[in-house]
């Protein structure tokens, strides 16, 4: 079973909901439209801004090298609407700043995994 987000995703967050549409243009201005996916897919970009602690920034730093990056699914809460959903980190590098080492900001791109 998948590892859930160890953070709360309340600080900040924007979803990106779409589909994967193939169109194909063809002669006198008419489309054809082909859809491949069954349902909405999301991603989400999570803002921590200068609210995380120490230890907040330690936990996000093991989780993110225990997933192994993009690697490993895990599961986050969608806060919109209560959804466990799976998802990915969206890269394999992480950025983390650091003020007066009390302090931290960190912002990840996840993806969800369909099934």
């Amino acid at each position: 079973m998948p590892e859930t987000f160890p953070l709360n995703t309340d600080y900040g967050l924007r979803r990106k909901t779409y589909f994967k549409t193939l169109i194909k243009r063809l002669g006198g201005g008419n489309e054809q439209r082909v859809s491949k996916s069954t349902a909405a897919e999301h991603t989400f970009l999570l803002t921590f801004n200068e609210r995380l602690c120490d230890p907040d920034m330690e936990d996000l730093y093991d989780f993110y090298v225990a997933r192994k990056g993009a690697y490993e699914a895990f599961n986050i809460t969608d806060p919109l609407d209560g959804t466990t959903r799976l998802v990915r980190f969206s890269e394999d590098g992480l950025t983390q700043e650091y003020f007066y080492f009390l302090l931290g900001r960190a912002q990840i791109e996840v993806v969800e995994v369909t099934s």
